[in-house]
C-alpha cells in the first residue's frame, strides 16, 4: 500500500497535478540531510532563549540588608576597636537595628531589614542600648551584607528592597507580558514576513536589548529592557519552533516537535553552569546576550520556510529550495519541476483568509484557537514556575536548576513514544493529571530533598505536556497565522 501511495505520488509530481505540499516532502525526503542540516541550526537559536527567560533567579539574589544612619556615617570606629569597615557597619547595626531571636533559644538574632531606632542626635557607642526608643522606616538607603554566592545582585545595585522589593517581581512580571505580546505581535510578522526574516531580526534585537540590561543604570530603564527582551525572545523561540516544524514531513514532525526542545534543555543547564562560574551579575547577563551573536552568520545558510513562501504565492523561491532539498536528500528531480500546481490545503484549514481574526470566525477553528490558548497559558505558567522557583526548595540553586531542565531531555522523548501508543489526547492528560497530583504533594512537604524530587517529577510531566500542546498547535492552526 505504502509503495503504491508514493508511485501515486510521483506520478502526479511528474505530471505536474495539483498536490499537497507534504507529499512534496514525502516524495523529495522528509526527515532528510538537507533538513537534518537546517533543523540543527535551527536549534541552535532555541537553545539561546532560555537563558533570557530564566536568568531573573540569577541575577537577583538575596542579600542581607539593614538601614543606614546618616547621623552615623562619620564616626570613627577606630577609636572603638573596629579594624575594617565592615566590623564597623556590624557594630552599627548591633545597636543601632532593632532585632529578635529567631527561635525559642534565643541562639540567633534577626534583625529588622526595613526599620531602625531613630537615633537623631544619639551619639554612637558600642555599649548604647536603644530598647524603647521610637522605630522608624529607613530614610537613608541601606548597608548590605555579603551576598551567600559571593558574587554581586541587583537587588544590592539597584536597592530593589523593602518597600522596592516588589521590582524584582516586577521584571520577571514583565518578561512574561513582552512574551504575551510577542507571541501575537510577533507571530503576525512572522506570518507576514517570513520565519526566517523575524526570527534574525528578533535575534538582533534581543541581543542588543540584553546589552542594555547589563549597563542599565536603574531600575526603571531595567524593567523597560526586559519587557523589550521577552517580546523579541519570544519571536526567536516561536519562529524557529514553526519553522523547523514546518520543513518536515508529517510522519516525522512527532520527532522534530519534541526534539527540538531537549536544545532548549541543555540551555538550561548551560544557564546553571554559567552562573555558577559567572558570579557579577551584570557580566552574566553580559555574556547570555552576547554568546547569540554567532548564530548571525547562520543568516547565509538558513533558507526561508518553503511551505511559507508557497502560502505567500512566491512559488519560484519555494521551487528552489525543493530542488536544493532534493540535490541534499540524493533524490531525483525533473528540471521541468515547479510550484505551480502544489497546495498546501491540507493543512491549511480549507482556504482560510489570511488574517489572524479568520481564526475567530470559524466555529470549529475558534473552539481549538480559545482551548489552544488556554492549554498554553495554563502549562507554560506550571513550565515556568517550577522552572523559577527552585531557589526555594532549600537545596543547592544551581543543582537544582540544572536538574529542571536535563529531564526535559526525557520529558521529551516520553512524549515521542506516548504519542505513538496513545496518540496525543490521553498522552496530554495523563501528563496534566500526573503534574497536578505531584505538585500538590509536594505542598505538604517541608522544602528538602524530598519535596525536590516530587518538584522535578511534576517539571518532567508539565515539560511533557508542554511539547505535547505546542506540537498539536503547528498541526490544528494554518500556516499563515500559526
Amino acid at each position: 500500500m505504502e509503495n503504491a501511495d508514493k508511485a501515486l505520488r510521483t506520478k502526479m509530481i511528474q505530471a505536474n497535478e495539483e498536490i499537497p505540499f507534504d507529499d512534496i516532502l514525502i516524495e523529495y525526503g522528509e526527515f532528510g540531510r538537507y533538513q537534518k542540516w537546517i533543523y540543527s541550526l535551527l536549534c541552535l537559536f532555541i537553545l539561546v532563549t532560555p537563558a533570557q527567560a530564566l536568568i531573573m533567579g540569577f541575577l537577583s539574589e538575596d542579600v542581607d540588608h539593614w538601614c543606614k544612619r546618616a547621623e552615623w556615617e562619620s564616626i570613627d570606629c577606630g577609636r572603638f576597636g573596629f579594624n575594617t569597615s565592615r566590623q564597623c557597619d556590624l557594630g552599627k547595626r548591633a545597636v543601632g537595628i532593632p532585632w529578635n531571636y529567631t527561635d525559642n533559644d534565643q541562639t540567633e538574632k534577626v534583625y529588622s531589614s526595613c526599620t531602625r531606632y531613630n537615633t537623631h542626635g544619639v551619639e554612637f557607642s558600642p555599649d548604647l542600648d536603644l530598647d524603647g526608643y521610637p522605630v522608624m522606616p529607613c530614610d537613608s538607603g541601606w548597608k548590605y551584607g555579603e551576598v551567600e554566592s559571593g558574587g554581586t545582585t541587583l537587588i544590592k545595585d539597584f536597592d530593589a528592597v523593602c518597600g522596592q522589593y516588589y521590582f524584582v517581581s516586577l521584571a520577571q512580571t514583565l518578561y512574561f507580558v513582552g512574551t504575551g505580546f510577542g507571541s501575537i505581535f510577533i507571530g503576525v510578522l512572522s506570518d507576514r514576513f517570513g520565519r526566517r526574516t523575524v526570527a534574525f531580526l528578533c535575534l538582533v534585537s534581543t541581543i542588543l536589548s540584553g546589552v542594555g540590561l547589563a549597563f542599565s543604570p536603574n531600575i526603571i530603564m531595567f524593567l523597560v529592557l526586559r519587557c523589550v527582551v521577552g517580546v523579541t525572545n519570544s519571536g526567536i523561540l516561536y519562529s524557529t519552533v514553526v519553522h523547523a516544524n514546518e520543513i518536515v514531513g508529517p510522519s516525522k514532525r512527532n520527532w522534530a516537535g519534541n526534539v527540538v526542545w531537549c536544545f532548549f534543555a541543555i540551555g538550561i543547564m548551560g544557564l546553571a553552569l554559567l552562573a555558577y562560574l559567572i558570579r557579577n551579575w551584570r557580566y552574566l547577563q553580559l555574556t547570555v546576550s552576547v554568546i547569540p551573536v554567532l548564530l548571525l552568520i547562520t543568516w547565509l545558510t538558513i533558507p526561508e520556510s518553503p511551505r511559507w513562501l508557497l502560502m505567500r504565492g512566491r512559488k519560484k523561491e519555494a521551487e528552489d529550495i525543493i530542488k536544493r532539498l532534493a540535490r541534499w536528500n540524493k533524490v531525483e528531480i525533473k528540471e521541468s519541476f515547479n510550484m505551480d500546481k502544489v497546495a498546501a490545503k491540507s493543512d491549511e484549514g480549507g482556504g482560510l483568509k489570511r488574517d489572524l481574526v479568520e481564526l475567530f470566525r470559524h466555529p470549529k477553528l475558534r473552539c481549538y484557537t480559545v482551548n489552544m490558548m488556554w492549554q498554553l497559558f495554563a502549562v507554560s505558567s506550571v513550565y515556568y514556575g517550577i522552572s523559577l522557583g527552585t531557589g526555594s526548595l532549600e537545596v543547592n540553586n544551581y543543582v537544582a536548576f540544572a536538574v529542571s531542565g536535563a529531564v526535559d531531555i526525557p520529558a521529551a522523548f516520553f512524549g515521542i513514544f506516548a504519542i505513538e501508543y496513545w496518540s496525543r489526547r490521553p498522552t496530554y492528560m495523563f501528563l496534566v493529571l500526573l503534574c497536578g497530583a505531584v505538585l500538590l504533594a509536594s505542598g505538604f512537604l517541608t522544602p528538602g530533598v524530598f519535596k525536590t524530587v516530587l518538584a522535578m517529577v511534576g517539571k518532567f510531566a508539565i515539560a511533557a505536556a508542554f511539547n505535547i500542546i505546542d506540537l498539536r498547535g503547528c498541526e490544528i492552526l494554518p500556516t499563515v497565522v500559526r
